[in-house]
């Protein structure tokens, strides 16, 4: 197999370890058995469209990533193959040559994915990071609903150069790094979708942060946010299931969640993110406290 070849197979390896999933669990989702995704893992076979396709349906995988290793993982709106052609390609065709057939792969492309791949990650930092993220979104929120009318774009353009300003009076790193950075805080979003389809007894549809369908359930959790706090303040009242629910926050969002941070949610103190509700709302839904219909 050529180089090409064992660099895609090295993403589809990559794309399951970093959503967490495991080899059985991913063989079954994908509709394989757990032989041929091994011999794809370690590319003793190409990966073929149909499954690759199959990992977008399930993941939100972008498969110009995957079929080049840029530029983003979640960037599936975006992709070259957006959709899946009713009358071609065949499901058996590899996935480079399809993508070959609609965007040439560029020398570029591998460059920009070398680079990445040797920039290494501090994991304490990447989880200081994305427990950031997640509190930003919140927050951001907020300033969003306190602006009247009319000023929501100087609002925006506001934060924007304020935080340009900041980083312009810091070290400047390297684009690779930068680009690194990014894709983990990526891959972390998308485990966190993920874990909203792998949770058992739950009845809410596989779940795409990117999606309107999303969006729309997400504002319907935040519309009932007192609801939700008094279901979780039932949850939560047997000792141990505040460090449970802490724990589940910390899998699906591969950030450090403190208790403290539970605690202030649970409690009102601070409104949690789009994201973060809805993963209590899904968290409650499986102690036995769904939402009312």
């Amino acid at each position: 197999m050529n180089l090409r070849q064992r660099g895609i197979c090295a993403r589809f390896k990559e794309c399951r370890e970093k959503l967490g999933w495991s080899q059985p669990d991913f063989a079954a989702a994908l509709g394989i058995t757990l032989d041929q995704l091994a011999s794809i893992e370690y590319a003793r076979t190409p990966l073929r469209y149909g499954i690759a396709w199959k990992m977008r349906l399930i993941s939100g995988l972008s498969l110009d990533w995957l079929a080049t290793g840029g530029p983003s993982p979640d960037m599936a709106n975006a992709d070259t193959l957006s959709s899946q052609y009713p009358n071609g390609p065949s499901n058996d065709a590899l996935l480079s040559e399809v993508f070959d057939v609609a965007c040439p792969l560029t020398a570029e492309h591998l460059r920009k994915r070398q680079m990445r791949s040797r920039v290494k990650l501090d994991d304490a930092d990447m989880r200081q990071r994305s427990f950031i993220e997640m509190m930003l979104k919140g927050q951001l929120r907020l300033w969003l609903s306190r602006a009247p009318a009319g000023s929501v774009k100087d609002l925006s353009d506001s934060i924007c150069k304020l935080c340009e300003e900041f980083l312009a009076h810091l070290p400047a790193e390297l684009k690779p790094v930068v680009d690194a950075r990014f894709d983990e805080l990526v891959w972390n979003k998308m485990r966190a979708e993920l874990s909203i389809q792998r949770i058992p007894n739950i009845s809410t549809p596989n779940l795409k942060l990117t999606d309107a369908a999303t969006y729309s359930i997400v504002a319907e959790v935040k519309a009932q946010l007192p609801s939700l706090l008094e279901r979780l303040e039932k949850a939560t009242a047997e000792s141990g299931k505040k460090s449970e629910l802490a724990e589940f926050l910390a899998r699906a969002t591969k950030a450090n969640v403190p208790l403290a941070s539970v605690s202030r949610w649970l409690s009102g103190e601070r409104e949690p993110g789009g994201e973060v509700a809805l993963l209590l709302d899904v968290w409650a839904t499986a102690q036995g406290y769904p939402r009312a219909k």
